[in-house]
């Protein structure tokens, strides 16, 4: 397996994870309050920040475990990452023109 399908399962897997944590413990506060009363930001915020710390250390570990590869990429991982570039560039500027025009 390549070193970029690592990493790509990596935050995939950490994405998941931290989505879950999130929705447990919001919905584990609501406790028949309604859902829009439920404080939300602290646990936003811890998610967020242990999801990056999550990913950052498990990047370090399979960088020591398969250091194999961890500076190569292929033809496949350069076209996947051009793409991925230009898809997330266009949704940027749709947001920035949405959120622009509400001003």
């Amino acid at each position: 397996m390549a070193f970029e399908e690592k990493r790509a399962w990596i935050m995939a897997v950490v994405a998941v994870v931290a989505y879950a944590s999130y929705a447990t413990v919001v919905l584990g506060r609501a406790d028949g309050v309604p859902l829009a009363d439920v404080p939300y930001a602290a646990a936003l915020l811890w998610t967020v920040g242990g999801a990056i710390a999550a990913a950052i250390l498990l990047h370090i570990v399979v960088s020591i475990v398969s250091p194999e590869g961890a500076n190569q990429a292929d033809q496949r991982d350069r076209e996947i990452h051009r793409i991925g570039e230009h898809i997330g560039q266009s949704f940027v500027v749709v947001a920035y023109r949405r959120g622009f025009q509400s001003w």
